[in-house]
């Protein structure tokens, strides 16, 4: 949205010329300004807000609205199974980005990308359907923030009925517990209630966390080493002996 937010009193005539959405634009644009005044004194904790943990913020509120491509892969595929190029106009979309649907997929790991449309293609781009409005998005954001309910299955997790984490017991354990401390600290924040010291905690972990997977995935297009497998399979349920990964708060 940067282009769009440089347009000054021509973002309509900047959204016609590249085929872009002026509602969806400026609501990501006004999202943005909100962010900027709120979260600072939000009382959360009194640490600088970083912009890796802004950019995991943006992931859920573009949610559920996910695509994802395979490893050697340039195009993405939604949830409905639709094959998607990233819009060329758009941040991710650059030649330079690591996210490009010209540029395939390096990691070894599905990429994870939320969008804010998904467009029609017309006679200026390739066949198929565009994502517009892209924010990339590492796998540890999405299975801690994603509003959702997840669903778990001994070692492996399943977000939005496609998405397929795989990890070990003893971190997934720990990942669904700081899901829940960070939904109840969400809470107690709308309410305005005072944060428990553990929830303080988790707050601040999950923080520093998100924003160092964010900015480690924005620089490199690559998933942490060694963290969160991810397997994409469209329209695929909970499966036998699968619960929603909702635990105690322990």
């Amino acid at each position: 949205a940067a282009g769009f937010a440089s347009a000054g009193t021509q973002k309509s005539q900047y959204c016609r010329k590249h085929s872009l959405g002026y509602a969806t634009l400026k609501m990501v644009e006004n999202a943005a300004a909100q962010l900027e005044r709120e979260v600072p004194k939000s009382g959360v904790n009194n640490a600088l807000c970083d912009d890796g943990a802004l950019d995991a913020v943006a992931c859920v509120a573009l949610h559920p609205n996910v695509a994802a491509r395979d490893p050697g892969k340039g195009q993405y595929a939604s949830k409905q199974g639709a094959n998607c190029r990233v819009h060329n106009q758009s941040l991710a979309g650059d030649r330079e980005s690591p996210f490009a649907s010209c540029n395939p997929h390096e990691g070894n790991t599905p990429q994870l990308l939320c969008f804010g449309a998904l467009l029609e293609s017309d006679a200026a781009f390739r066949t198929g359907l565009k994502l517009a409005t892209n924010q990339p998005c590492a796998p540890l954001t999405l299975a801690l923030l994603c509003h959702s309910d997840v669903a778990r299955s001994g070692s492996t997790l399943l977000i939005d009925g496609w998405l397929r984490y795989a990890m070990d017991d003893s971190i997934l354990d720990k990942l669904l517990v700081l899901r829940l401390r960070l939904r109840a600290a969400l809470a107690a924040t709308v309410a305005r209630a005072p944060l428990s010291a553990r929830l303080r905690k988790a707050a601040d972990a999950a923080r520093d966390v998100l924003a160092a997977e964010q900015r480690r995935l924005i620089g490199t297009g690559r998933n942490s080493v060694g963290g969160t497998a991810i397997r994409a399979g469209r329209g695929r349920g909970r499966g036998k002996g699968e619960s929603r990964g909702r635990g105690r708060d322990g």
